[in-house]
C-alpha cells in the first residue's frame, strides 16, 4: 500500500474522530452549564422561601406582642421585657426588639447592653434617609411597616419593622424589631451546596443590599439573575458562578486535549470519557429529588423548630388565656417534627426501621373532611365518604404522615382543583382507596408529570400557569417511603379526576 494513502488515510480517520469527540464533548459540556443553571434556580427558590418564611414569622411575633401589649393600659417596661425574652430564643434572628412612643422616641431597648445607642433617640431625625423619609412622610397607624436595609444607631445593616400599638388609655407608641441583614443568609453561608463564589440581594426601589458578598469587578456573564419579592418590595438575586464556569471551561479543554492526544484508542478513551461524565454529573447536586439542598433545608429548620415548640410550651404554661392558641401551635410544630425526621429517614433510606402500623382509615378521613366544614355549609362542595367503619389498613409509616402528609394533601389538592360546586368522592374497595373530584381537563403530558416521581417543574408543561405541586411531591415521597402504590388518571368523557392509592 503506498505510504502516501496511509498518511492521508490516517489522516482523515484522526480528523475525523477528533471532531466527532470534540462534538461530543460540547454536547456534554452545554448540558452541564444547562443543569448548572437549574440547580443554581432551586437554590435561588428554596433560599427565596425560607427567607421570606422568616420575615413572615417576625410579622406573627410582632403581632403576637402587640395583642399582648394592648391589653394593658399603657406601655409597661416590665410587661414588656418578660414578654419579649420569652421569644427571644425561638427567634434567633432578633438584633434588637425596642417600643418607641406616639412622639417616635425610643423608650426602650433590648436587649440593653448592646442597644444603648438607640435609647432616646427620636426615629423621625433618624440619621438614615429611608427612616427620616418614612416618619417626615407619616407612617402607618393601621399596619405593620416593613424597611430594607438601613443603618441603625448601632451601627448595624438591619431590616427594619414598625408595628403600631394602641393601648386602652388611648396613648399609642411603636414596635420596633431589628434583624441583623446578614443573619437572614447564614444558612445559605454555613451549607453552600454548590460551587458559587458569592450572591447579593438587591432591593429595587431603595437601590440597597440586603446582603453582598460579590467583590470586585464580575462579568454579566458570570452572573445569575432572579427576581423575587419580600413582603411586598421587589428584590433581585444575582448570582456569581464565575468559578464554576471557569472549572468547566478547564475540564472542556482537557477533554478535549485527551482525545487528541490518544485519539488512536479512541474506543477505550471514549468510554471512560462517558464513564468519567457520568462521576462528573453525580457530583453536582440532585437538588430535584432527595438532594442535598433537601438535607441543607431540613437542618436549617429543625433547630428553630425544635426552639420554637420550647418557648411554646414555657408560653402555654405561664399564658393560661391562650392555651387553646399555643395547644393548636405545638400540634402544628410537632407535626413539622415528625416530617422532619422522616424525610431524614428517607434521606438515610433507612425505611426498615419504621414497624407496620394499622389504622382505621374511615377514621383517618371524617377528620380531614371535617376541616373543610365550613365550606361544606357554604355549598362550595360535597364530600362523599363510602368508607366502611371496620376498614383496618396496614402501612409501613407512622398513622400522623399517613393522615396529615399523604392523605391531607391529596384530598387538599381535590378540593383546590375541583371544580366549583362540584362533589369529591372518597372510597376504598379492595384495598385501594381513590379520591375523585371533577376537573378541567388534562393532557397526557401533565398526567405523566403528575405521576412521576418528582415534583412539578414549570419547565416541562409551557404556556401553563398552576403551582409547583410540592404539596403533591411530598406525598409522592411518603407513599413510595410506605410502599404505598400511587396513581392520578382522568375520564376524558366526564372529566372526573381519580387520585389511587393502592396499599
Amino acid at each position: 500500500m503506498n505510504i502516501k494513502y496511509i498518511r492521508l488515510q490516517a489522516l482523515a480517520l484522526f480528523f475525523s474522530l477528533t471532531m466527532l469527540g470534540v462534538g461530543l464533548q460540547w454536547f456534554f459540556y452545554s448540558d452541564h452549564l444547562r443543569e448548572l443553571n437549574e440547580k443554581i434556580e432551586d437554590v435561588f427558590e428554596a433560599e427565596h422561601l425560607r427567607i421570606n418564611e422568616v420575615l413572615l414569622d417576625q410579622i406573627e411575633l410582632l403581632s403576637f406582642v402587640r395583642k399582648r401589649l394592648e391589653q394593658d393600659e399603657d406601655f409597661d417596661r416590665v410587661n414588656f421585657r418578660e414578654l419579649v425574652s420569652d421569644v427571644e430564643n425561638s427567634f434567633r434572628d432578633i438584633y434588637a426588639f425596642n417600643f418607641a412612643n406616639s412622639e417616635y422616641i425610643i423608650e426602650y431597648v433590648y436587649p440593653e447592653e448592646r442597644n444603648k445607642a438607640a435609647l432616646g433617640k427620636n426615629l423621625s431625625h433618624h440619621p438614615d434617609p429611608i427612616v427620616f423619609n418614612l416618619f417626615k412622610q407619616g407612617i402607618s397607624q393601621k399596619r405593620i411597616t416593613f424597611l430594607p436595609p438601613i443603618m441603625t444607631y448601632q451601627g448595624e445593616k438591619a431590616v427594619i419593622f414598625y408595628c403600631p400599638v394602641h393601648f386602652k388609655s388611648g396613648k399609642s407608641g411603636f414596635l420596633n424589631l431589628v434583624v441583623a441583614a446578614n443573619d437572614l443568609f447564614s444558612a445559605y453561608r454555613l451549607n453552600n451546596t454548590l460551587s458559587i463564589n458569592s450572591f447579593s440581594v438587591f432591593d429595587k426601589d431603595s437601590e440597597r443590599n440586603y446582603f453582598n458578598s460579590i467583590s470586585g469587578e464580575v462579568k454579566k456573564s458570570d452572573l445569575q439573575l432572579y427576581t423575587g419579592q419580600f413582603l411586598g418590595r421587589e428584590v433581585e438575586y444575582s448570582f456569581n458562578i464565575g468559578n464554576t464556569l471557569e472549572a468547566q471551561r478547564i475540564r472542556f479543554l482537557q477533554q478535549v486535549l485527551i482525545i487528541i492526544i490518544i485519539v488512536s484508542l479512541l474506543t477505550y478513551f471514549f468510554y471512560h470519557s462517558l464513564k468519567s461524565q457520568a462521576k462528573i454529573s453525580k457530583k453536582y447536586i440532585d437538588i430535584k429529588n432527595d438532594s442535598n439542598l433537601l438535607k441543607t433545608l431540613i437542618h436549617d429548620i429543625s433547630t428553630p423548630i425544635l426552639s420554637l415548640k420550647v418557648g411554646l410550651q414555657k408560653l402555654a404554661r405561664e399564658n393560661s388565656e391562650n392555651k387553646e392558641l399555643f395547644q393548636g401551635l405545638l400540634g402544628k410544630v410537632n407535626n413539622s417534627i415528625d416530617i422532619i425526621m422522616t424525610i431524614r429517614d428517607v434521606l438515610k433510606d433507612q425505611k426498615d426501621q419504621y414497624p407496620v402500623t394499622e389504622v382505621y382509615l374511615k377514621e383517618i378521613v371524617d377528620t380531614l373532611v371535617e376541616g373543610y366544614k365550613e365550606n361544606i355549609e357554604q355549598g362550595r362542595h360535597t364530600f362523599t365518604v363510602d368508607i366502611d367503619e371496620s376498614v383496618l389498613i396496614k402501612c409501613h409509616t407512622e398513622k400522623n404522615i399517613l393522615k396529615n402528609q399523604i392523605l391531607g394533601n391529596l384530598i387538599h389538592n381535590a378540593f383546590k382543583h375541583s371544580v366549583e360546586d362540584s362533589e369529591i368522592k372518597i372510597t376504598f374497595k379492595e384495598n385501594v382507596l381513590v379520591i375523585s373530584n371533577p376537573s378541567l381537563p388534562l393532557n397526557k403530558k401533565k398526567l405523566k408529570v403528575l405521576n412521576s416521581e418528582t415534583e412539578i417543574d414549570r419547565s416541562r408543561i409551557k404556556g401553563e400557569a398552576f403551582s409547583l405541586g410540592y404539596g403533591l411531591f411530598i406525598a409522592k415521597i411518603f407513599c413510595r417511603h410506605a410502599g404505598i402504590e400511587f396513581k392520578i388518571t382522568q375520564n376524558q368523557k366526564t372529566q372526573l379526576v381519580e387520585t389511587s392509592l393502592f396499599f
